[in-house]
């Protein structure tokens, strides 16, 4: 995987934000969760669903940059994820 100063620059700006998920018991990394939803975002994603759809459609292109593991995470990983961070952090 070839890391690229974009997104290095992406990984720097997230670097301070507090994962509150339960550590050892994800399957996604935070970076690639936030990665995954902002580029969704900016393709005018509204929707979980929708940034799920977007993450599959161009998976090929995210694993470029993002390890993905575990593939793209579903709605409720989003919507979980998005429900514990703190919004002032953000």
């Amino acid at each position: 995987m070839v890391t690229s100063p974009r997104v290095a620059s992406i990984k720097k700006y997230f670097a301070p934000l507090k994962d509150p998920r339960v550590r050892n018991r994800t399957q996604h990394r935070l970076i690639d969760i936030m990665a995954i939803a902002l580029c969704g975002v900016i393709a005018n994603c509204d929707t979980w669903a929708e940034i799920v759809d977007f993450g599959k459609t161009h998976a090929a292109w995210l694993k470029r940059f993002l390890k993905l593991a575990h593939g793209i995470p579903s709605q409720d990983t989003f919507e979980r994820v998005f429900a514990k961070i703190n919004p002032v952090a953000l």
